[in-house]
């Protein structure tokens, strides 16, 4: 009897060791139950976005205040938030790169003379969800040039974090890699996680297997650009990843350029169904306020978006390499598949056979095929199906 008294007293010690370090401690994982499907929106710094003086995109102009509820006002009044974005976001640049003598952020009133805070309340009035910008540094990117700057939130998380949440009421956190500090990053997890309120969390710096718990999605590449080149070097960086990726973790190759000059229709439309295809993030990163329409179209093609947010949640990935052409596929919810014949010849009309193999699926197996940019169906084949394609253009298909 004495010794299951005592065993009794060790196993009820133990018990409330548990219980209270669950209730001190944070839970050791990202706990938001955020980004089932990948997230859809925008992030100004393809289109706005400047090194020094230097703008990414010729005779571009910064961002502020102003011109973020410009692109809100287009996203809410336009098939944009139809086909399901969501997201307005920011990045650097919104702070003045200090802390006020509270230990807060100082919001750059200059350019957002409504605070966050008031931007955030517009964004969310139109029905659309906003997003902020910081770094797992002492200092924000935009701000590492400015002496003595510390709006970084490197020993700031979780007061960065209730202000983040609470007073500006965000829904999504871009968190960068401005000379980073990696426990930083879960700091940051398990401080949104405290705040109680849902946030989307992007990570730049740290990649799969480690973010997988950390992040809703982590970037996989350097910085993306408007060249072609650049584009597909992005896509194949994310590709190695592909395992890692389903719903609530999601690889990154970073923004959209869609739209952006001097990409081609195709190139546009090739870039888009690659995207879709990987699961990655759908964020705009062009200047909505005078978008081409075909750029337009290819960003709210509801076929190739629904590629994207297929709720089985699989990263198709690079099937077939030759010297003029890719094939990229992946699986789909209800027994289907999704495929891209890419020429990778800037000109000239490449024939590409897709055999079922490339699938998975037997030779012998009749498959309806779909063509989600011509938005017509192209009959049952048996077998494999051959279909031109032009360069730097794609052939995007489901079958099933």
């Amino acid at each position: 009897w004495i010794l299951f008294e005592s065993y009794c007293f060790v196993m009820t010690t133990l018990l409330l060791l548990f219980i209270s370090a669950a209730v001190i401690y944070p839970a050791a994982g990202l706990n938001n139950g955020l980004g089932l499907t990948p997230p859809m929106g925008f992030n100004p710094w393809n289109c706005f976005g400047r090194s020094g003086t230097h703008y990414k995109l010729p005779g571009s102009h910064w961002f502020n205040e102003t011109v973020m509820k410009q692109v809100a006002d287009v996203f809410a009044n336009s098939r944009l938030k139809e086909v399901g974005y969501e997201y307005i976001n920011l990045d650097c640049g919104w702070t003045t790169g200090f802390r006020d003598k509270h230990g807060n952020i100082e919001t750059n009133r200059t350019a957002y003379p409504s605070g966050i805070r008031g931007l955030s309340d517009y964004v969310h009035s139109l029905g659309l969800k906003f997003g902020i910008y910081s770094a797992a540094s002492h200092t924000q990117c935009c701000s590492r040039h400015i002496k003595g700057a510390n709006d970084g939130s490197y020993n700031h998380e979780y007061n960065d974090a209730r202000m983040f949440a609470n007073e500006f009421q965000i829904d999504y956190l871009k968190y960068d890699d401005c000379k980073d500090f990696n426990v930083s990053y879960t700091r940051m997890r398990d401080a949104l996680n405290q705040t109680g309120r849902p946030i989307y969390y992007s990570v730049h710096g740290i990649v799969a297997p480690y973010a997988v718990n950390i992040a809703n999605q982590w970037r996989t590449t350097h910085d993306i650009n408007n060249r072609w080149s650049t584009i597909m070097d992005r896509i194949m960086d994310s590709n190695q990843y592909a395992k890692y990726g389903g719903p609530g973790h999601w690889n990154n190759p970073d923004m959209l350029e869609v739209g952006n000059p001097p990409l081609t229709v195709a190139e546009n439309r090739a870039h888009f169904s690659l995207w879709c295809l990987a699961k990655a993030p759908l964020l705009v990163g062009t200047d909505v306020t005078k978008i081409h329409p075909t750029a337009m179209d290819i960003l709210t093609n509801s076929e190739a978006i629904a590629v994207n947010q297929d709720k089985l949640g699989v990263q198709g990935t690079l099937k077939v390499q030759e010297k003029t052409y890719q094939i990229w596929s992946g699986p789909l919810s209800g027994n289907k598949h999704v495929a891209i014949l890419l020429n990778l010849n800037q000109n000239g009309t490449q024939p590409t056979k897709l055999d079922w193999s490339v699938l998975g699926v037997p030779a012998s197996q009749q498959l309806k095929v779909r063509d989600l940019w011509l938005h017509e169906d192209l009959g049952t084949h048996t077998g494999h199906i051959t279909l031109d394609v032009v360069g730097h253009d794609v052939r995007m298909l489901v079958l099933g």
